[in-house]
């Protein structure tokens, strides 16, 4: 999986690389140089949501073209990209 940055810290990190003189004699960076500091800025600390079409307790009407979670005690219509904090991934 891809990691997630913030793209204000990106930001941020090429315009320091622009102010400590990476850029060439032209004012233009070099996309390797933009490449390298894109790759050292960190990886935010997040949680990728489970989907309720990836969760275990989804399940698919086809004939009617509903999603339906049955987690709780009674069977609850949901939207394919919906997700909630007991989402469990599919193994």
């Amino acid at each position: 999986m891809d990691d997630l940055i913030s793209r204000q810290a990106a930001i941020e990190a090429v315009r320091q690389a622009v102010i400590k003189g990476y850029d060439t004699d032209y004012g233009v960076i070099d996309s390797d140089v933009v490449y390298e500091v894109i790759d050292d800025v960190p990886a935010a600390d997040v949680v990728v949501p489970v989907r309720c079409e990836d969760c275990t307790y989804h399940s698919f009407d086809a004939g009617y073209g509903n999603y339906w979670c049955n987690l709780t005690s009674g069977v609850r219509k949901v939207k394919r990209f919906d997700f909630c904090s007991y989402g469990e991934r599919k193994e």
